[in-house]
């Protein structure tokens, strides 16, 4: 009987756990709604209330079990998976087992709008495009199609901006190809091959993160004509022209892009005044910058880039007047897909260009005791340039976790040439200016659970440079060397949670790099200023940094703190520890589905990169001797504002902002002015600058095409402090700025685009000065056939200054071309009326500068461009 007792306790025990474990499990199979098929990878997402408690993947049968926490009651699943519309299921304490998911496919495999008949539809984050309303004819590239949509700003590069932000991803068919570089596309993918454009705001791309750590940047996805999808496509152009004989334009593009792998291939080159090289940039992209500084006029990547920099001038005119060139460029991009969430990416970039540049200048620098220093310098200057990239990259993308591994090299040959006359004597210069770098990204996501993520990234770069500069006159030989090269490696981990309304994540970092120079001037003297040296030194920099973005109703709350501390050995001096801080809170606020505010206010405790302990001054050019901040601190308080009204119906948009900043520095900049030499250094004292901004927009469309009007406006005050001979300088300036745009296309035979802009600019010091700028730039396009099309463009710049006038001659171009099923013929006049130069003016407290470039004059094309 006892043994009976026993068994029949035991029995009854493995019932009730049983029980127990089937009450904690929810189960069920994923199918494919429209094959019957079970789906594998699908994530399953337990609810209770709002509340993300728990969740799964369906193995290769489909099935999933969900493990419930004890006294926890799931009365909701959510299903989703790449490729598939999101599935939301209500749940009854009584059905908690074989239930039954059906998803239905998506036409791309990015979350997508929902295709319908509509020009602009929105649903969820998701904008979809119906690109043909917007489209008039004028129109050749992607770039010239997206600039068109309303939020969306393109680049002469190729970037791509939406609401104001960089874009964080482009896919082309719901993939990747081009990565960070992705002005090719932008620039060369033609129009006609579009059908409609997806913009995915606040997208994060990496699946593990979704739900769980926040972004404020959007993604762009094109979707390509049904008949050219998965097909190979050839694209291209021929020009020919004169005078000189022969100008040339060529360019062969040969594209594949289908689901599973896509391939660029593009071939271009020309001497017709076109910058190809820039479609190699490197854009901001989300977890991706530019590079360690802006990027200057004729670069292509800022990280090969020393302080030997001979530069190049900038002109605001479209770059067929102005800029001498002979250029070409081979870029190859492919991307495979190796499984359901892994691909391979591989590009090959290639180019070289012959610039040429014929410029002269005028300085005249006021000083505090009433004298004045006239600075002439005419320069015919060649540049001379080869580089070449590569990029390895390959990604595992799925929802319980992300692995990349990105692997690029760049280097660059470029020798710069000038012959100056600077007042009464020649200058000869002479860059040769050869660098390389490597850079290895790192990165893994584990997704822990719904509401918990794990980061771990490491990057590596090695950045080598040596460069020469030698300088000639009368004889006279003088230089300058400067050796850079940099090594560091950096191991960031981050954990984000996601409980209820918050969004939290806490990173830790540590970066240990190396940082050597070595300056040494040959010929050059100034007074007691050191002239050659070297700095060797060690980083060594931990760093935290703490975010939590709050959801409270439509409205996104985020605090962000973080911090790092620096310790510098360095060689022959002592060691050095500093902290930087960059505390930061923004608020992103959907007052209404129309109505958005955003504002952010921001502190920061920062020093400028260490190559600045760098103690040797070094000649920068023929006349220009600078010395480094030696590691300057600076301290800045941001704080801006803005409200944007977006009414896709009404298709109205209107922007308000406005911003406040103060600033302050233990150095300050200086300069000492002399006929044959100007020598810049900071002065080691206490320096506050701030400054405020009004700026506001507003875009109307009457009819998507019959009328479109954009208007700007703003006004900027800066209160400003420099160092001139020693003495300071105190100086307030301000700028008002209007724009006006129009656009129409009423008829079919009809259309029109004209920009105008006025500024005025306010400078006052010891006196007040007073300049004005008014441009006007526009196209005209008629059609007298429907093959037919005539097209002038203009531009034309009148600027004022005091005691001077400048009108220059506006720059005319005329082009009649004719379209045929899959090519346009055209013939084109440039720069019509013959302008032989442009020249600027501006004035600042101290100084007047005009600056006149020659211009390319005028030139007759005649080719073929295919628009399929």
């Amino acid at each position: 009987m006892l043994r009976y007792r026993v068994y029949t306790f035991w029995l009854a025990l493995i019932v009730s756990c049983t029980v127990a474990v089937a009450q904690t499990v929810v189960s069920g199979v994923v199918r494919n709604a429209k094959t019957k098929e079970p789906l594998s990878g699908a994530f399953v997402l337990g609810l209770a209330g709002s509340q993300q408690m728990t969740y799964a993947y369906s193995d290769n049968n489909g099935r999933f079990d969900l493990k419930v926490p004890p006294g926890v009651v799931i009365d909701e699943l959510r299903v989703s998976m790449m490729g598939f519309e999101v599935v939301k299921r209500a749940l009854t304490p009584d059905k908690t087992s074989g239930l039954e998911v059906e998803l239905t496919e998506k036409r791309t495999e990015l979350r997508a709008a929902q295709v319908t008949s509509s020009v602009i539809e929105r649903k969820g984050d998701t904008l979809s495009f119906s690109v043909g309303a917007f489209k008039d004819g004028t129109e050749r590239t992607m770039g010239d199609l997206l600039a068109k949509l309303p939020g969306i700003t393109v680049t002469t590069s190729g970037g791509i901006r939406h609401n104001e932000k960089p874009i964080g991803k482009l896919y082309v068919e719901g993939m990747d190809l081009m990565g960070a570089r992705y002005g090719t596309v932008t620039n060369n993918l033609s129009a006609d091959a579009i059908d409609r454009v997806e913009v995915y705001m606040n997208h994060q791309p990496v699946r593990a993160l979704q739900d769980i750590s926040l972004t404020d940047r959007s993604s762009i996805n094109i979707i390509l004509k049904e008949s050219i999808r998965s097909t190979w496509m050839l694209s291209g152009d021929a020009v020919l022209g004169l005078p000189p004989f022969p100008l040339f334009e060529v360019r062969s593009m040969l594209t594949n892009f289908s689901k599973k792998r896509q391939s660029l291939f593009l071939v271009k080159g020309n001497n017709d005044g076109g910058d190809i090289l820039q479609e190699l940039q490197q854009q901001s992209i989300l977890g991706r910058g530019q590079g360690v500084y802006l990027i200057m006029p004729g670069e292509i990547d800022s990280d090969l880039r020393s302080r030997l920099n001979p530069g190049r001038s900038y002109l605001s005119l479209p770059k067929e007047y102005w800029y001498d060139n002979l250029s070409g460029l081979g870029s190859f991009h492919h991307l495979v897909k190796l499984g359901e969430t892994r691909q391979l990416r591989l590009a090959l970039q290639t180019a070289g260009e012959h610039y040429d540049e014929t410029s002269e200048s005028r300085e005249e620098i006021r000083f505090a005791d009433g004298t004045s220093l006239e600075i002439l310098e005419n320069r015919v200057m060649t540049d001379r340039r080869g580089y070449f990239s590569g990029t390895a990259s390959y990604e595992d993308n799925s929802q319980s976790r992300y692995l990349s591994n990105e692997f690029s090299a760049a280097g660059q040959l470029q020798v710069n040439e000038s012959a100056l006359m600077g007042g009464k004597q020649q200058y000869d210069q002479l860059y040769d200016l050869p660098s390389f770098n490597a850079d290895n990204l790192l990165k893994m996501v584990l997704r822990q659970n719904a509401t918990r993520a794990l980061e771990l990234t490491s990057e590596s770069k090695y950045r080598r440079y040596n460069h020469v500069a030698r300088y000639v006159t009368d004889g006279r030989e003088y230089g300058q060397h400067l050796m850079g090269q940099d090594f560091s490696t950096e191991l960031r981990t981050s954990q984000n949670w996601s409980p209820g309304r918050h969004r939290i994540s806490l990173s830790g970092e540590a970066l240990l790099g190396y940082v050597g120079r070595q300056a040494d001037a040959e010929g050059v003297s100034f007074e007691d200023v050191q002239t050659n040296g070297s700095l060797h030194l060690w980083e060594f920099r931990p760093s935290v940094r703490v975010s939590d973005a709050i959801s409270l109703g439509g409205a996104l709350l985020t605090f962000t703190l973080p911090g790092s501390l620096h310790y510098l050995s360095v060689q022959g001096n002592d060691n050095l520890l500093y902290p930087t801080v960059s505390p930061s809170v923004s608020l992103r606020w959907e007052l209404s589905q129309r109505l958005e505010l955003s504002a952010l206010s921001s502190y920061s405790l920062t020093r400028s990169n260490p190559e600045s302990l760098l103690d040797a001054a070094v000649m920068q050019s023929w006349r220009t001797l600078a010395i480094s901040d030696s590691l300057r601190s600076s301290t800045r308080w941001n704080n801006q504002a803005s409200l944007r009204w977006s009414d896709m119906p009404s298709m109205f948009f209107a922007t308000i902002s406005g911003s406040w900043s103060f600033s302050g520095g233990d150095r300050v900049p200086s300069s000492t002015w002399l006929e044959n030499l100007t020598f810049q250094y900071y002065l080691p004292l206490i320096t506050t600058t701030s400054g405020w901004s009004v700026n506001g927009s507003l875009k109307k469309y009457f009819g998507l095409r019959a009328f479109v009007l954009g208007l700007e406006g703003g006004w900027i005050e800066n209160e400003l402090r420099e160092y001139l001979q020693g003495i300071p300088v105190n100086y307030h300036s301000a700028r008002l700025h209007l724009q006006l745009n129009f656009t129409s296309n009423p008829a079919r035979w009809f259309s029109t685009n004209v920009t105008s802009s006025y500024d005025r600019d306010i400078v006052t010091g010891s006196s007040m000065q007073h300049t004005q700028m008014f441009q006007v730039e526009g196209t005209l396009r008629v059609k007298p056939a429907k093959p037919l099309s005539i097209d002038a463009t203009g531009h034309w710049l009148w600027s004022e200054i005091p005691g001077t006038t400048i009108s220059n001659t506006p720059l005319l171009k005329v082009c009649a071309s004719w379209s045929l099923p899959y090519a346009t013929l055209f013939i084109e006049c440039r720069n019509l009326l013959d302008a032989t130069e442009y020249r600027r003016e501006s004035v600042s407290a101290y100084q007047t500068s005009t600056s006149i470039t020659a211009l390319r004059g005028r030139q007759f094309l005649i080719g073929i461009r295919m628009t399929k």
